[in-house]
């Protein structure tokens, strides 16, 4: 995988969000910044989250000041960071399952 970032450019169609996450290993509550935005190219609006440092909570509001619904923004993020989320898929299906799975539902 290559750790060049990738770029994608949007526009911003809501106002911005600060938001709070807990920050993985120290569990402590840290700002998140999050945009919407209309990415040429796209049916569905893409949504990008910034992560502040804890007890940043003005640096974060800050930049969802800066980033006013209409402005034309440029996103880099390392390639590791991309998360894909499909938020309504018509159907599962089963490829492989594992042997303990499969007997337990079996005698469960």
């Amino acid at each position: 995988m290559s750790d060049q970032p990738i770029h994608i450019i949007g526009r911003v169609i809501a106002p911005p969000e600060v938001r709070i996450a807990i920050e993985p290993g120290t569990l402590r509550s840290i700002p998140v910044l999050r945009l919407k935005l209309n990415v040429e190219g796209q049916d569905k609006p893409v949504h990008v989250e910034q992560e502040f440092c804890f007890a940043d909570a003005q640096g974060a509001e800050a930049a969802a000041r800066r980033y006013a619904t209409g402005s034309l923004l440029k996103i880099d993020v390392d390639m590791q960071q991309l998360q894909l989320t499909f938020r309504q898929v018509q159907h599962i299906h089963f490829l492989e399952r594992p042997a303990s799975t499969a007997s337990e539902l079996q005698h469960g």
